[in-house]
């Protein structure tokens, strides 16, 4: 293909000579025109034009033939996984979170749905999926979180333009409030009477401070105060990986005395080092705390509830003293205040006094 000038009727014209093969017919083809815009620029861009239209559809298109599309590979939702998992679930969610959604994907979303052209993915599916999860016996909470794996794959494509909007689907799954039990404050002082000096000072970090158990492995010497009685929480370890606190953000704990004189009786306090240590002296693996605690908690007899549940002692004593919903939500690193209300029910002995003020007397009853 080339354009050149040549001289007809004595007036000077750009003409474009098209050499090809056409790919449908085997056939070669010329064809000799003139360029619509008579001057070399004009004529080398349309010459260009026409060379993109034969390596595109095979052959020059005729006047009036609409071009065929190219056909693209399915955008499926293995695809739309792939894509959030390395993108939005790195930049957005904490590594807890992270490892929480690559199950869901894992176990039952990619299984159900990865061959799936994403676009065809609507309410009914939805629908099925959480009939299956309930048949299943999941609970309220269990089956939105799937369906929030599965809700955040399609709304990160459609803010990338994949899809060109969300489709309509059913309503989450609205889990009931629960109310938290912690250990009775005997137990819990039994514990730490019965503790190694260092799971002691571990589970204090729980019982004195409300730390979660990453934040237990997170807390270096570095964040301690002793002069100011105080304590910085800004990291915590899941799986050997530091990441901040759930609630993304730090937050300053002052000491009780008993945890003080605790943090005080450390000989060795390394700024960089962490605070909780095993029985080695090496930071807590995240078995090597829960089997710590589990051991000793079975070897007293004295119920079966997790280390968690210290942290619940801690938030409820709060309140037990007086303390009110924004300082205990300050102190306890919740995000959101109806996080912090679960634990502001009244014990059962408040609750039998209420009742027995209430009750009336036989003769008027």
């Amino acid at each position: 293909m080339f354009a050149k000038k040549v001289v007809r009727r004595g007036k000077p014209r750009w003409v474009l000579d098209i050499r090809y093969v056409d790919e449908a017919s085997g056939r070669h083809v010329r064809v000799r025109r003139d360029a619509k815009v008579q001057t070399k620029t004009g004529a080398e861009d349309e010459l260009h034009r026409l060379r993109t239209e034969v390596k595109t559809h095979g052959h020059l298109l005729q006047s009036g033939e609409s071009p065929a599309r190219p056909e693209r590979e399915p955008f499926t939702f293995a695809a739309g996984v792939s894509l959030f998992l390395e993108t939005k679930a790195i930049t957005r969610l904490k590594a807890t979170t992270r490892r929480g959604y690559v199950h869901r994907f894992d176990t039952l979303l990619l299984p159900a749905w990865g061959g799936r052209e994403i676009e065809t993915i609507g309410f009914v599916d939805f629908s099925r999926l959480d009939a299956s999860l309930t048949s299943r016996g999941l609970k309220p909470a269990t089956r939105a979180n799937i369906l929030c794996a599965a809700r955040s794959v399609l709304r990160h494509c459609v803010s990338l333009g994949i899809l060109p909007e969300m489709p309509r689907l059913p309503t989450q799954p609205k889990p009931g409030d629960t109310i938290c039990k912690p250990p009775p404050r005997e137990v819990v002082l039994q514990l730490l009477e019965h503790a190694p000096p260092n799971l002691r000072l571990s589970l204090r970090l729980a019982t004195d401070a409300g730390l979660r158990a990453g934040e237990i492995r997170g807390v270096q010497w570095r964040d301690i105060d002793l002069t100011r009685r105080t304590m910085i929480v800004r990291r915590t370890v899941y799986h050997g990986v530091p990441d901040t606190p759930k609630s993304g953000h730090e937050r300053i704990i002052p000491l009780t005395h008993a945890l003080w004189e605790a943090l005080t009786n450390v000989t060795e306090r390394p700024p960089g080092g962490p605070v909780a240590v095993s029985r080695r002296g090496t930071a807590w693996s995240e078995p090597g705390l829960i089997h710590a605690f589990v051991a000793l908690r079975d070897s007293l007899g004295v119920g079966k509830f997790r280390l968690h549940d210290l942290r619940h002692f801690f938030v409820t004593e709060l309140f037990k003293r007086g303390a009110g919903a924004p300082t205990v939500r300050d102190l306890a690193g919740h995000r959101h205040m109806h996080v912090t209300a679960r634990y502001a029910h009244s014990d059962e002995g408040a609750r039998r006094a209420a009742i027995e003020a209430l009750d009336l007397p036989p003769r008027l009853a």
